[in-house]
C-alpha cells in the first residue's frame, strides 16, 4: 500500500505564549507531533478528470506557499500564492510554434477584489497574502449587507471536509473511497 500521509518530524518545541508557528517558539519544552507533515492524494472526478494533491508543511524554500495547476484538453493555468499578482495561462492554438508556451498575466485593478485590497491599486503592483484575507472579509460583509449568499458557504466547507474524510479513510484502508 503506498504511503499517503507521513509525519516526518515527530517532536517539536511546544509553542510559547503568543508565538505564531513553531519557528517563533522560545520554549525549550518539546512535545509529540500529532498531525501529518506530508500528504499525497490521487483524485478522480465524475467527469473522468484525474488530479493530484500534494501537501507539505516541511518543504524547504517554499514558506506558506499555495499553488494550483490545472491542465485541460486545450491548455493549462497556474497560480502561486507567493506571486499573487500574476498567473500563467496557455491556450493551444493561440500562438505560433516560435512562441508556443504559457504567458504570464499580471493582474490589475480590473481583477476581482484587486482595487479594494491592493496597497497601491495599479497594474503590476500585485496583492499579497494579507490582502487575500481582506478580500475574504469584504466578501463576507458584502453578503451580509446585500442579504445574499457567499460564494463559499457552510455547504461548500462541508463538502471539502467530506473530501478530507475520504482521504483519511483511503489512507486507513488502502482502497479508493467514494465521496458522497
Amino acid at each position: 500500500m503506498p504511503e499517503v500521509w507521513r509525519t516526518v518530524i515527530t517532536e517539536r518545541p511546544k509553542p510559547a505564549a503568543g508565538a505564531i508557528g513553531h519557528g517563533a517558539s522560545t520554549s525549550t519544552e518539546r512535545g509529540p507531533v500529532d498531525n501529518d507533515d506530508i500528504a499525497l492524494l490521487n483524485v478522480a472526478f465524475e467527469n473522468g478528470a484525474a488530479g493530484q494533491i500534494e501537501l507539505s508543511r516541511i518543504a524547504q524554500g517554499v514558506p506558506n506557499s499555495l499553488g494550483v495547476e490545472v491542465f485541460a484538453t486545450n491548455g493549462h493555468v497556474t497560480f502561486e500564492s507567493q506571486r499573487a499578482g500574476e498567473f500563467t495561462i496557455f491556450e493551444a492554438g493561440l500562438t505560433d510554434d516560435a512562441y508556443n508556451g504559457p504567458r504570464t498575466v499580471v493582474t490589475g485593478p480590473e481583477h476581482p477584489y484587486f482595487r479594494d485590497v491592493a496597497a497601491m491599486p495599479g497594474g503590476g503592483v500585485g496583492t499579497g497574502y494579507a490582502e487575500a484575507f481582506t478580500a475574504e472579509i469584504q466578501e463576507f460583509v458584502r453578503a451580509i449587507g446585500e442579504g445574499s449568499a457567499m460564494d463559499t458557504d457552510f455547504a461548500a466547507a462541508t463538502a471539502m471536509m467530506r473530501v478530507v474524510g475520504a482521504a483519511l479513510e483511503s489512507s486507513r484502508t488502502g482502497a479508493a473511497v467514494q465521496v458522497g
